[in-house]
């Protein structure tokens, strides 16, 4: 059944063309992701998602994966053997030593006593009245658990609770930013900035080609272009351009397969280098560097002094400097 309304004002026109009425594409193109849910199809409302057990869910499986719970933890044999078909974190894949298979720990595997930090941490918790359970009967040290969770506690963990909780098992580049105290000090706000993804291309290049651990690399992957494009090797441009297109993911990818080797030399500034910068970055528009202040040109131009272009001669042995 369709619905013609035609509000037109001119009654009488003498126009004969008619309206052509019919079905139209969809305007709906994608299809949400949420359709892959196994329950999707037997909820009623399908835009009325239990937002707390999701939250819940997803607490129970990370208290359970960082303080490895037999049955709740999803780091166990089988995922890592995921990854090894996926052909991803080729670090993390299980080792077979003699009759043994050897879990290699990833960077949020917690040892025994980091557990128990984080128990006794969660168990020393006060609370104010009406705000939670009360955490502290909900752990046990002896078995390093957390049981009786209700939808509310998770949300309470998954927002405060737990990054306090797991602050005393990180490391101290973790838990401590790092102020770079040693070269210098801001003098100003910090701002958090996510740069685009040419920018971080572009430092992540420059890093790599003024690293002398990365230089053997650099020139093997200048090599291995020449020989898979022998035509166009004399092109100087050309093969520097496609080197600086695919150095990096090349790079990474090597010192992956290097680390699979138990007997490796891949040192820790070369691993860390290798993996890429972080997205967000800490900028600031003052620094003050061995005695001196450096500003941004943009706070150098809003500011009554200024500090840029400032110099000053002086001579040595009969000559300036």
């Amino acid at each position: 059944m369709f619905i013609n309304n035609d509000f037109s004002n001119n009654e009488n026109s003498s126009s004969t063309r008619k309206r052509s009425i019919g079905f139209s594409r969809s305007c709906w193109k994608k299809k949400s992701i949420f359709f892959e849910l196994e329950y999707w199809k037997k909820l009623h409302v399908r835009h009325c998602l239990d937002v707390m057990h999701i939250e819940k869910n997803v607490c129970m499986n990370l208290l359970g994966t960082l303080l490895d719970i037999p049955g709740k933890t999803k780091d166990g044999l089988q995922s890592r053997r995921d990854l090894e078909q996926l052909g991803i974190r080729p670090e993390l894949v299980p080792k077979v030593v003699g009759n043994r298979t050897y879990i290699p720990p990833a960077c949020y595997t917690l040892s025994k006593s980091e557990k128990r930090t984080v128990c006794q941490s969660l168990s020393k918790m006060n609370v104010p009245e009406g705000y939670s359970s009360n955490i502290k009967t909900l752990v046990s040290i002896d078995t390093l658990k957390l049981t009786g969770l209700k939808s509310h506690d998770c949300h309470v963990l998954m927002q405060q609770l737990l990054s306090v909780a797991i602050r005393g098992a990180l490391p101290k580049h973790a838990k401590e930013r790092d102020q770079n105290d040693d070269i210098g000090r801001p003098s100003s706000a910090a701002s958090h900035i996510r740069p685009e993804k040419e920018q971080l291309m572009q430092a992540h290049l420059y890093v790599l080609e003024n690293t002398n651990d990365v230089q053997p690399y650099i020139e093997k992957h200048m090599d291995h272009l020449k020989k898979i494009y022998s035509s166009k090797a004399k092109h100087l441009k050309w093969l520097q351009d496609k080197h600086n297109q695919c150095v990096i993911s090349w790079i990474r990818s090597q010192v992956a397969t290097e680390l699979e080797s138990p007997n490796n030399t891949i040192s820790d500034t070369l691993r860390w280098i290798s993996h890429g910068p972080s997205p967000s970055v800490i900028t600031y528009s003052s620094y003050v560097m061995n005695g001196i202040r450096y500003n941004t040109e943009h706070r150098d131009g809003v500011r009554n002094v200024q500090n840029s272009g400032v110099y000053m001669f002086s001579s040595e042995y009969d000559a300036d400097i």
